[in-house]
């Protein structure tokens, strides 16, 4: 067996929460209940990035916290696999953005904390530096990444180099970006020979507009803006024969990169910023009109 169902939820959620008392748990687990219910089948659940608590950084909470306790309990209740979008973790005096994986028992398998956050607007978030990919026994491995990841091929490369045959990418985009996101999540898929799951919010919170690819760049499902949940079948040999054989019998690009031995400057230690560093600092855009 090599096929894993994966069911999306693309939800409509306030993420403007005023009091830390307040949380989307009843709506989640409603909607958990529902999908599991009309669908049973399903063995991997995904939510957007942010989903519990939403944005604001007074919400950071420790790991083995309420929320992830609360997913772990429902992955536990109905046997299968949550990647529950993502939440603000407090660890010592930085926050990062964490997506846990908790698999059917409720354990915490593995945690990804976002190596790119969304700077210079996301300036009180720490960047994380390890790569996450985990394996569904039986079935093929899975990475991790998070919304503005999914900008950096180099993180995209590193979890296939690792073993990744599909991507898991909580996203929170509320920006006129999101046409542009859907290419490089398109591209990736393509560049990698692997599945991209891209699963965003949408309501006050963000565009919708979810997509998932296939290993050779092929339009799966993509959602609309409104509220959906969404249903497909990952199949891992797929992915294996795409990357044996090549796109379409054509693109063997996985073995090109495997095969050739060139050392790129850039990375290299000791490399220094190249011409990027003729690039001014990394700061929130002014307004071009001023008040004299």
């Amino acid at each position: 067996m090599s096929k894993l169902n994966i069911g999306g939820l693309q939800l409509s959620l306030d993420n403007n929460n005023s009091t830390l008392d307040e949380n989307n748990f009843d709506q989640i687990e409603s909607e958990i209940e529902l999908a599991m219910t009309r669908f049973p089948w399903i063995d991997m659940l995904v939510l957007s990035e942010l989903v519990s608590y939403g944005v604001k950084a007074i919400y950071a909470q420790k790991k083995n916290s309420d929320v992830e306790n609360f997913f772990s309990k429902l992955a536990k209740k109905h046997h299968v696999w949550i990647v529950p979008g993502s939440y603000l973790e407090k660890s010592g005096q930085d926050v990062f953005n964490t997506s846990p994986v908790i698999n059917p028992k409720g354990e915490i398998v593995a945690r990804y904390r976002k190596i790119y956050p969304f700077l210079p607007y996301e300036n009180n978030i720490t960047a994380g530096n390890k790569f996450v990919v985990f394996e569904v026994p039986n079935i093929g491995k899975l990475g991790v990444v998070i919304c503005y990841d999914q900008w950096f091929p180099e993180v995209i490369r590193n979890l296939t180099w690792l073993g990744a045959e599909a991507i898991i990418c909580p996203t929170l985009t509320n920006t006129i970006d999101r046409p542009t996101e859907l290419a490089l999540a398109r591209a990736n898929s393509i560049v990698n020979q692997c599945y991209f799951v891209n699963i965003n919010s949408t309501g006050r919170s963000a565009y919708g507009k979810s997509v998932i690819y296939g290993p050779e760049g092929d339009t799966i499902y993509q959602a609309s803006t409104g509220q959906e949940l969404i249903t497909v079948e990952l199949d891992f040999d797929r992915v294996r024969h795409v990357r044996e054989r090549g796109l379409f019998g054509l693109c063997q690009n996985s073995k090109s990169f495997r095969d050739n031995k060139i050392i790129f400057p850039a990375y290299q230690k000791n490399a220094g910023d190249g011409e990027l560093k003729n690039l001014g600092k990394l700061q929130m855009p002014q307004a071009n009109i001023k008040l004299d």
